[in-house]
Protein backbone atom coordinates (compact mmCIF):
# COMPACT_ATOMS: atom_id res chain seq x y z
CA UNK A 1 0.00 0.00 0.00
CA UNK A 2 2.96 2.44 0.65
CA UNK A 3 4.15 1.88 -2.92
CA UNK A 4 0.78 3.05 -4.16
CA UNK A 5 0.91 6.18 -2.05
CA UNK A 6 4.45 7.04 -3.07
CA UNK A 7 3.59 6.52 -6.66
CA UNK A 8 0.53 8.70 -6.30
CA UNK A 9 2.49 11.52 -4.60
CA UNK A 10 4.97 11.66 -7.42
CA UNK A 11 2.40 13.29 -9.61
CA UNK A 12 -0.39 12.60 -11.88
CA UNK A 13 0.40 9.68 -14.17
CA UNK A 14 0.81 10.48 -17.81
CA UNK A 15 -1.38 9.17 -20.48
CA UNK A 16 1.52 7.08 -21.64
CA UNK A 17 1.42 5.20 -18.33
CA UNK A 18 -1.99 4.07 -19.23
CA UNK A 19 -5.30 4.95 -17.76
CA UNK A 20 -5.48 1.49 -16.22
CA UNK A 21 -3.17 2.51 -13.41
CA UNK A 22 -5.43 5.46 -12.56
CA UNK A 23 -8.41 3.17 -12.33
CA UNK A 24 -6.53 0.77 -10.10
CA UNK A 25 -5.51 3.56 -7.78
CA UNK A 26 -9.05 4.93 -7.44
CA UNK A 27 -10.28 1.46 -6.58
CA UNK A 28 -7.58 1.15 -3.96
CA UNK A 29 -8.53 4.43 -2.33
CA UNK A 30 -12.18 3.34 -2.09
CA UNK A 31 -11.21 0.07 -0.49
CA UNK A 32 -8.79 1.72 1.88
CA UNK A 33 -11.72 3.44 3.68
CA UNK A 34 -12.64 0.03 5.11
CA UNK A 35 -9.12 -0.96 5.89
CA UNK A 36 -9.45 -0.50 9.67
CA UNK A 37 -8.43 -2.88 12.47
CA UNK A 38 -11.29 -5.11 13.67
CA UNK A 39 -11.85 -5.92 17.41
CA UNK A 40 -13.38 -9.37 17.14
CA UNK A 41 -14.12 -9.75 20.89
CA UNK A 42 -15.96 -6.46 21.10
CA UNK A 43 -18.04 -7.30 18.06
CA UNK A 44 -19.01 -10.68 19.52
CA UNK A 45 -19.98 -9.19 22.87
CA UNK A 46 -22.21 -6.66 21.15
CA UNK A 47 -23.92 -9.33 19.06
CA UNK A 48 -24.36 -11.61 22.08
CA UNK A 49 -26.01 -8.82 24.06
CA UNK A 50 -28.54 -8.24 21.27
CA UNK A 51 -29.40 -11.91 20.93
CA UNK A 52 -29.81 -12.81 24.60
CA UNK A 53 -32.92 -11.13 26.29
CA UNK A 54 -32.32 -9.18 29.45
CA UNK A 55 -32.96 -11.21 32.55
CA UNK A 56 -34.72 -8.37 34.35
CA UNK A 57 -37.66 -8.40 31.88
CA UNK A 58 -38.33 -12.13 31.69
CA UNK A 59 -39.64 -12.66 35.29
CA UNK A 60 -42.18 -9.84 34.90
CA UNK A 61 -43.44 -11.31 31.68
CA UNK A 62 -43.80 -14.69 33.33
CA UNK A 63 -45.65 -13.21 36.27
CA UNK A 64 -48.10 -11.35 34.06
CA UNK A 65 -48.71 -14.49 32.03
CA UNK A 66 -49.33 -16.50 35.21
CA UNK A 67 -51.85 -13.93 36.49
CA UNK A 68 -53.68 -13.96 33.17
CA UNK A 69 -53.87 -17.76 33.24
CA UNK A 70 -55.28 -17.74 36.78
CA UNK A 71 -57.86 -15.07 35.93
CA UNK A 72 -58.89 -16.93 32.82
CA UNK A 73 -59.25 -20.15 34.82
CA UNK A 74 -61.41 -18.49 37.47
CA UNK A 75 -63.60 -16.88 34.85
CA UNK A 76 -64.04 -20.17 33.07
CA UNK A 77 -64.91 -21.94 36.30
CA UNK A 78 -67.52 -19.33 37.22
CA UNK A 79 -68.99 -19.50 33.73
CA UNK A 80 -69.14 -23.26 33.86
CA UNK A 81 -70.77 -23.14 37.29
CA UNK A 82 -73.46 -20.76 36.03
CA UNK A 83 -74.06 -22.65 32.83
CA UNK A 84 -74.24 -26.07 34.48
CA UNK A 85 -76.44 -24.94 37.38
CA UNK A 86 -79.79 -26.69 37.21
CA UNK A 87 -82.41 -24.29 35.82
CA UNK A 88 -85.58 -23.62 37.75
CA UNK A 89 -88.24 -26.23 37.01
CA UNK A 90 -91.55 -24.48 36.34
CA UNK A 91 -94.45 -26.84 36.95
CA UNK A 92 -97.92 -26.14 35.58
CA UNK A 93 -101.08 -28.03 36.43
CA UNK A 94 -104.35 -27.38 34.62
CA UNK A 95 -107.65 -29.00 35.50
CA UNK A 96 -110.29 -29.35 32.81
CA UNK A 97 -113.67 -30.85 33.61
CA UNK A 98 -112.48 -32.75 36.67
CA UNK A 99 -111.17 -31.75 40.08
CA UNK A 100 -107.44 -32.28 40.37
CA UNK A 101 -105.35 -32.70 43.50
CA UNK A 102 -101.74 -31.52 43.57
CA UNK A 103 -99.24 -32.38 46.33
CA UNK A 104 -96.43 -29.83 46.53
CA UNK A 105 -92.84 -30.69 47.57
CA UNK A 106 -93.42 -29.23 51.07
CA UNK A 107 -96.41 -31.51 51.64
CA UNK A 108 -99.08 -28.86 51.02
CA UNK A 109 -102.13 -30.08 49.12
CA UNK A 110 -104.00 -28.04 46.52
CA UNK A 111 -107.35 -29.15 45.12
CA UNK A 112 -107.98 -27.42 41.84
CA UNK A 113 -111.55 -26.65 40.88
CA UNK A 114 -112.57 -27.40 37.34
CA UNK A 115 -110.98 -25.23 34.66
CA UNK A 116 -108.31 -23.83 36.98
CA UNK A 117 -104.54 -23.57 36.83
CA UNK A 118 -101.52 -23.27 39.13
CA UNK A 119 -97.85 -22.60 38.40
CA UNK A 120 -94.90 -22.98 40.73
CA UNK A 121 -91.15 -23.57 40.69
CA UNK A 122 -90.72 -27.11 41.95
CA UNK A 123 -86.99 -26.70 42.69
CA UNK A 124 -87.60 -23.69 44.96
CA UNK A 125 -89.54 -25.64 47.61
CA UNK A 126 -89.27 -25.47 50.58
CA UNK A 127 -86.85 -22.50 50.56
CA UNK A 128 -89.35 -20.45 48.58
CA UNK A 129 -93.01 -21.44 48.69
CA UNK A 130 -94.78 -19.53 45.94
CA UNK A 131 -97.73 -20.43 43.70
CA UNK A 132 -99.60 -18.54 41.00
CA UNK A 133 -103.33 -19.29 40.70
CA UNK A 134 -105.83 -18.78 37.92
CA UNK A 135 -109.36 -19.91 38.74
CA UNK A 136 -110.25 -21.47 42.07
CA UNK A 137 -108.59 -23.88 44.47
CA UNK A 138 -108.74 -25.17 48.02
CA UNK A 139 -105.42 -24.98 49.87
CA UNK A 140 -104.25 -27.13 52.78
CA UNK A 141 -100.89 -25.54 53.55
CA UNK A 142 -98.34 -27.40 55.64
CA UNK A 143 -96.97 -25.32 58.50
CA UNK A 144 -93.48 -23.96 58.02
CA UNK A 145 -91.14 -21.09 58.83
CA UNK A 146 -91.19 -19.88 55.23
CA UNK A 147 -94.35 -17.99 54.18
CA UNK A 148 -96.56 -19.65 51.59
CA UNK A 149 -97.55 -17.05 48.98
CA UNK A 150 -100.29 -17.27 46.35
CA UNK A 151 -100.33 -14.59 43.67
CA UNK A 152 -103.12 -13.82 41.23
CA UNK A 153 -104.23 -11.02 38.94
CA UNK A 154 -106.43 -9.62 41.73
CA UNK A 155 -104.11 -9.78 44.73
CA UNK A 156 -101.79 -11.80 46.95
CA UNK A 157 -102.46 -14.21 49.80
CA UNK A 158 -99.82 -15.07 52.41
CA UNK A 159 -100.02 -17.83 55.06
CA UNK A 160 -97.74 -19.96 57.22
CA UNK A 161 -99.97 -23.00 57.72
CA UNK A 162 -103.72 -23.01 57.27
CA UNK A 163 -106.58 -24.11 55.02
CA UNK A 164 -108.79 -21.91 52.89
CA UNK A 165 -110.64 -21.57 49.61
CA UNK A 166 -109.51 -18.98 47.08
CA UNK A 167 -111.46 -17.96 44.00
CA UNK A 168 -109.85 -15.56 41.51
CA UNK A 169 -112.32 -15.84 38.63
CA UNK A 170 -114.05 -12.55 39.41
CA UNK A 171 -111.81 -10.43 41.55
CA UNK A 172 -110.79 -12.26 44.72
CA UNK A 173 -113.00 -14.25 47.11
CA UNK A 174 -111.49 -15.96 50.14
CA UNK A 175 -113.02 -18.32 52.70
CA UNK A 176 -110.84 -19.37 55.63
CA UNK A 177 -111.54 -22.72 57.29
CA UNK A 178 -108.55 -22.80 59.67
CA UNK A 179 -105.74 -20.52 60.77
CA UNK A 180 -105.11 -16.97 59.61
CA UNK A 181 -104.61 -15.56 56.13
CA UNK A 182 -103.25 -12.20 55.02
CA UNK A 183 -104.81 -10.71 51.90
CA UNK A 184 -103.17 -7.91 49.94
CA UNK A 185 -104.01 -5.75 46.95
CA UNK A 186 -102.23 -2.68 45.64
CA UNK A 187 -104.52 -0.46 47.74
CA UNK A 188 -105.37 -2.53 50.82
CA UNK A 189 -104.18 -5.21 53.24
CA UNK A 190 -106.28 -7.23 55.71
CA UNK A 191 -106.03 -10.22 58.04
CA UNK A 192 -108.75 -12.89 57.68
CA UNK A 193 -109.39 -15.48 60.38
CA UNK A 194 -111.08 -18.86 60.59
CA UNK A 195 -114.79 -18.63 59.80
CA UNK A 196 -114.38 -15.36 57.89
CA UNK A 197 -114.62 -14.56 54.23
CA UNK A 198 -113.04 -11.72 52.28
CA UNK A 199 -113.56 -10.20 48.89
CA UNK A 200 -111.58 -7.60 46.95
CA UNK A 201 -113.45 -5.05 44.85
CA UNK A 202 -112.35 -3.76 41.47
CA UNK A 203 -110.96 -0.67 43.22
CA UNK A 204 -108.66 -2.86 45.33
CA UNK A 205 -110.38 -2.40 48.70
CA UNK A 206 -110.92 -5.56 50.78
CA UNK A 207 -114.11 -6.41 52.66
CA UNK A 208 -114.06 -8.93 55.51
CA UNK A 209 -117.16 -10.50 57.09
CA UNK A 210 -118.24 -13.57 59.01
CA UNK A 211 -119.02 -16.46 56.68
CA UNK A 212 -122.65 -17.53 57.17
CA UNK A 213 -121.91 -21.08 55.96
CA UNK A 214 -119.42 -23.21 54.07
CA UNK A 215 -121.54 -23.57 50.97
CA UNK A 216 -118.83 -21.99 48.78
CA UNK A 217 -116.75 -25.07 49.53
CA UNK A 218 -119.48 -27.31 48.18
CA UNK A 219 -117.71 -27.64 44.81
CA UNK A 220 -115.05 -29.68 46.69
CA UNK A 221 -116.92 -31.28 49.61
CA UNK A 222 -120.36 -31.82 48.14
CA UNK A 223 -121.79 -30.52 51.42
CA UNK A 224 -124.42 -27.79 51.40
CA UNK A 225 -126.52 -26.27 54.14
CA UNK A 226 -129.18 -23.81 52.99
CA UNK A 227 -131.26 -21.92 55.54
CA UNK A 228 -134.04 -19.88 54.00
CA UNK A 229 -131.78 -18.89 51.10
CA UNK A 230 -133.04 -17.51 47.76
CA UNK A 231 -133.18 -20.13 45.05
CA UNK A 232 -131.23 -17.91 42.67
CA UNK A 233 -128.25 -18.19 45.06
CA UNK A 234 -128.69 -21.91 45.66
CA UNK A 235 -128.91 -23.09 42.05
CA UNK A 236 -125.47 -21.80 40.88
CA UNK A 237 -123.78 -23.75 43.69
CA UNK A 238 -125.63 -26.92 42.77
CA UNK A 239 -124.96 -26.41 39.06
CA UNK A 240 -121.26 -26.15 39.72
CA UNK A 241 -120.96 -29.24 41.88
CA UNK A 242 -123.16 -31.50 39.75
CA UNK A 243 -122.04 -29.96 36.42
CA UNK A 244 -125.56 -29.40 35.14
CA UNK A 245 -127.68 -26.53 33.86
CA UNK A 246 -130.79 -25.73 35.95
CA UNK A 247 -133.56 -23.51 34.64
CA UNK A 248 -136.80 -22.27 36.21
CA UNK A 249 -139.51 -19.79 35.50
CA UNK A 250 -139.30 -16.39 37.14
CA UNK A 251 -141.84 -17.04 39.93
CA UNK A 252 -140.04 -20.14 41.18
CA UNK A 253 -136.65 -18.45 41.18
CA UNK A 254 -137.88 -15.99 43.82
CA UNK A 255 -138.56 -18.78 46.30
CA UNK A 256 -136.39 -19.61 49.30
CA UNK A 257 -135.42 -23.05 50.50
CA UNK A 258 -134.05 -24.70 53.63
CA UNK A 259 -132.25 -27.99 53.02
CA UNK A 260 -129.02 -29.92 53.63
CA UNK A 261 -127.12 -32.03 51.12
CA UNK A 262 -124.04 -34.15 51.78
CA UNK A 263 -122.83 -35.67 48.50
CA UNK A 264 -126.47 -36.42 47.82
CA UNK A 265 -127.20 -38.00 44.39
CA UNK A 266 -128.49 -35.49 41.85
CA UNK A 267 -131.84 -37.23 41.39
CA UNK A 268 -132.55 -37.00 45.12
CA UNK A 269 -131.61 -33.32 45.17
CA UNK A 270 -134.06 -32.64 42.33
CA UNK A 271 -136.85 -34.49 44.13
CA UNK A 272 -136.26 -32.59 47.40
CA UNK A 273 -136.29 -29.20 45.67
CA UNK A 274 -139.44 -30.13 43.73
CA UNK A 275 -141.16 -31.04 47.00
CA UNK A 276 -140.10 -27.82 48.73
CA UNK A 277 -141.22 -25.67 45.79
CA UNK A 278 -144.30 -27.72 45.04
CA UNK A 279 -143.05 -27.75 41.47
CA UNK A 280 -142.56 -30.19 38.64
CA UNK A 281 -139.10 -31.21 37.45
CA UNK A 282 -137.70 -32.65 34.26
CA UNK A 283 -134.20 -34.08 33.71
CA UNK A 284 -132.77 -34.39 30.21
CA UNK A 285 -129.10 -35.23 30.18
CA UNK A 286 -127.27 -32.35 31.84
CA UNK A 287 -130.31 -30.08 31.74
CA UNK A 288 -132.81 -29.80 34.60
CA UNK A 289 -135.97 -27.72 34.54
CA UNK A 290 -138.35 -26.75 37.37
CA UNK A 291 -141.77 -25.40 36.57
CA UNK A 292 -144.72 -24.39 38.76
CA UNK A 293 -146.73 -21.52 40.22
CA UNK A 294 -144.08 -20.51 42.68
CA UNK A 295 -144.12 -19.94 46.43
CA UNK A 296 -146.97 -17.44 46.77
Amino acid sequence: MSNWIQKYNQGTPSKAQNLEEQDDFDLFMEMSEFDQPVDVDAAWNKLHTQLVPKRSVTPWLLRIAAVLVVLFGLGYAVTQNIDTKAPATLSEVISSDQLQEVVLPDGSVITLAKNSQIRYEETSFPEKRAVNLKGEAYFEVTKGNVPFIITSASGKVTVLGTSFNLNTRRGLQLLVTSGTVRVETEQDKRMVYKGQQASATNQGSIRVATAPNMNHLGWKTGQFKFENEPLDQVLPLLERYYQVKISTNKSIRQCRITAEFDETPLENVVDIISTILNAKSHISGDNIKFSGKGCN
